[in-house]
Order: C-alpha cells, then structure tokens, then sequence
C-alpha cells in the first residue's frame, strides 16, 4: 500500500541529505523547478518529471528557483518510518537497499496509445521493483477508457488538468483539475471527457505490474501529433484479450 501526498517547497527551502530506512520514494514535479541529489547523481528536475529512490539510499530536494515547487510525492510501503538526516558532512551510511532496485530519473520516455487513451510511463515496475508504476494520460473529449476491473493493481487518480467523469462501482463522481481518488482492485471504474478541454492525470498503480501489459497491448506512439485508433481492430482485438486475461485486465464495457 502506498500514501501520497502534495508537497510544496518555497523558494530556497532545503529538506537536508537524508533516507529512509523503510519507504521508497517517488516523486513528480507539477510545476516549479528542483535541484535533487540521489546518491552521487544531481540533477535539475522539471516539471512533469519524476524520480523514483530506493529505500536507504540517500537523497536531498532543494528548491534552488525562486518560485514556490509543486509535487506529488509517494511512499511506498505508506507507513512513512524511520527518517535519518545526514549531517553537513556526510557520514558512512550502513543501510541496505534491495539490489532489484535502483535510483531513476529519465527525460526520454515511452508513449503508448492504449483503448485509444495516450499513457506515458514515467516509473515501470521494473525500475521500482514492482512497488509501483507511474503514467501520465491524456483524453479529449469525448474520450473514454471503458468500464474495466484491475484484479491485481490498485489505482490512484490525481487529476493534472481538465474535468473527468468518474463512474467507480455503482457511484458516479465528476474530478475537477487539482483532485484525487483511490480505486481499490477488483472494483469496475470508468473514466469519461464531457468537456471540450482535454483532462490530464496521473495515475499511480500499485504493485507496479500493469505496465508490461500496457505497452503489449498498447501501439508505441512516436510524436505527440501521431493519431492513433481508438479502439483495437478485430486483427488486434484478439491478441489484446489474451493478453487480458494473462493480466488479469477485464473490460467490461469497451469505450464508445
């Protein structure tokens, strides 16, 4: 289970060199701009960029511009434990993080047009050892995801821009630009655009298994102009279902 937050850094605030020993951490910049130090990497972090750092693996935020810094930041188990500073002088750290994860921070990634919905994966579960994965998705309007169930992964949505139609179990709720909500798995969830802006969200799954699927059943899009199908042709529609039912991805009711 995972807890995320919105955090917002001041100009020249500084949150110190330190870890954790029980959390993974990930973050995404909406808007503002960040110095992050993860090990022996520093780099400058834009917005709608992200990082992911393994527990025990020292890591500082600095806002070094003079805007105030928007994220959302994710803990990964969600129980947020201990939180080790380092002095200024940085001292021999003894931690262990698991070898199946590293520290991830990318400027080039991967777009895939999946039911017609664009999805950029900014965090697969590979890099996180399946703790989590992370997109960013885009719909017109007019857009719908279809009414569909994740057995495996739960969901959290944070809606970056736009408003959304949100059918969730019998319940129906509208997102407005700067909310969230959580789909727990196994519950049928349906997202639609009404409107004529185009929404764009978050969305954070975890465990972080649901990528690999993603981007098989997916088409690779190369440029942000590339117009793809919005629904699988009956040559692709077949191969997509078994590869449904390999990740336990049911749709129930396919998009309009």
């Amino acid at each position: 289970m995972s807890k995320s937050y919105l955090c917002f850094m001041f100009p020249r605030e500084d949150n110190g060199l330190h870890v954790h020993e029980e959390e993974d951490e990930a973050v995404y910049l909406i808007s503002g701009e960040l110095e992050v130090t993860i090990g022996e990497q520093t780099f400058m972090m834009r917005p709608g960029e992200s990082y992911f750092v393994p527990r025990n693996v020292p890591h500082r935020v600095r806002n070094i511009g003079e805007e105030e810094a928007k994220t959302l930041l994710v803990y990964t188990p969600g129980r947020f434990g201990d939180f080790v500073p380092f002095s200024d002088v940085v001292m021999p750290y003894n931690g262990w993080s698991p070898i199946y994860k590293r520290p991830c921070h990318k400027r080039e990634l991967e777009t895939y047009s999946f039911f017609g919905v664009p999805k950029t994966v900014h965090l697969s579960g590979i890099e996180t050892g399946n703790e989590l994965s992370l997109f960013e998705a885009q719909m017109v309007t007019g857009c719908d995801s279809g009414l569909h169930v994740h057995a495996n992964e739960d969901e959290a949505v944070y809606l970056l821009e736009g408003e959304l139609e949100l059918t969730i179990g019998d319940t129906l709720v509208t997102l407005k630009t700067g909310t969230s909500i959580f789909i727990p798995r196994n519950t049928p969830h349906r997202l639609r655009n009404k409107k004529v802006k185009t929404a764009r969200m978050l969305l954070l799954n975890t465990p972080g298994t649901l990528d690999p699927f993603i981007k098989m059943a997916g088409v690779r899009m190369r440029n942000e102009d590339e117009k793809i199908s919005a629904y699988p042709s009956p040559e692709q529609i077949g191969p997509i279902m078994l590869l449904c039912e390999e990740y336990d991805f049911h749709m129930l009711i396919p998009p309009c």
